[in-house]
């Protein structure tokens, strides 16, 4: 997993991101990457313009990144925003509780083993917008994270059955942390974005809130905790009545439903110290939720965990958490 701080204004932080990735010699420009057809580099315009609307400072930080990867925006544009809606491949379980000094959140990542080298934790502290702390398998973007208020999201991506241009998943979970500080915040934000792709998104806050967003283009429905519950969970299919109908008619190759299921009864069935118990069920102690066959080329290549006390505390494995061990983080005071 490689590591990075962002510092400066957006502009400054993607530039000398994007320089620093080249002099390493990971360009973001090659074609096995950007794979560009001519739908994409429309889709990617167009949500371009919605971007300079809705999130300039992402832009700007994208003008910075192209600059330094000395790639046409217009290109870097149509693989960023293209990214959640033209492929799947991010088969994640997210779920929040509430322990006895706050809330609990946590996420395993499962995706390509094959990109493990280059996913990416990322500290911003910029000028603008809330510090936090974030990870993901591509640059800006975030797939979970926490911010200085105390403030959690993860995504997990359903594939997608609906598109059209907008925000994806991981811009959507970059901008609740850089924006936002409580989960009724991030609902109404979300309620008023132009979202462009199929996903859930696991909020928990401080004040002990927590839900479930699901959305796409053409809906939103939010769920909380169940009646005579404490906890929410998220896997890779839609859950709410109005949301069914976008699930994708695909075999459950990746283990969705036994995942939400395995969660959901630990949960139910919750006992010992919120940390412990957070490791032991990204592991997989309780049943499937990271086991996969990595020979097929998947895997768990990240879990997170998030406590939500006062002082905040942030726990990541970087690999398998069947295989290795969880380390805090203490550069995000929250």
């Amino acid at each position: 997993m490689l590591h990075f701080e962002w510092t400066g204004s957006h502009y400054e932080a993607g530039l000398r991101y994007g320089t620093a990735r080249r002099q390493m010699g990971m360009t973001l420009g090659r074609p096995e990457i950007l794979q560009l057809t001519s739908e994409k580099l429309a889709f990617g315009r167009a949500s371009m313009e919605i971007c300079r609307r809705e999130y300039p400072e992402f832009l700007e930080e994208l003008e910075g990144i192209a600059q330094g990867q000395e790639i046409p925006l217009e290109e870097l544009c149509a693989f960023f925003f293209g990214m959640y809606n033209f492929i799947g491949g991010h088969f994640c379980t997210s779920f929040a509780y509430r322990g006895p000094d706050g809330v609990v959140f946590g996420r395993n990542s499962d995706f390509a083993v094959a990109l493990e080298p280059t996913n990416e934790n990322s500290y911003y502290h910029l000028t603008d917008g809330n510090a936090f702390v974030g990870n993901s398998t591509a640059p800006s973007q975030m797939e979970d994270g926490v911010n200085c208020h105390g403030l959690a999201v993860g995504l997990t991506l359903i594939y997608p059955t609906v598109k059209r241009p907008g925000l994806g998943a991981g811009i959507l979970t970059r901008y609740l942390l850089e924006r936002c500080s409580t989960v009724p915040e991030a609902v109404e934000e979300l309620g008023r974005l132009t979202i462009s792709s199929n996903q859930t998104l696991t909020l928990a806050d401080r004040a002990g809130r927590m839900a479930v967003v699901e959305c796409n283009c053409q809906g939103m429905e939010v769920l909380e905790p169940e009646p005579g519950t404490d906890f929410v969970v998220a896997t890779n299919s839609f859950h709410g009545v109005g949301m069914k109908r976008y699930n994708p008619a695909l075999e459950d190759t990746v283990f969705s439903g036994l995942r939400y299921q395995v969660a959901k009864k630990a949960l139910d069935d919750r006992w010992g110290e919120p940390v412990a118990f957070a490791q032991e069920l990204l592991a997989g102690k309780f049943g499937f939720l990271c086991q996969y066959d990595r020979s097929k080329g998947m895997d768990t290549v990240w879990s997170s965990i998030y406590c939500l006390s006062s002082p905040g505390e942030i726990y990541r494995c970087e690999g398998n958490p069947s295989r290795q061990s969880f380390e805090r983080d203490c550069r995000l005071k929250f």
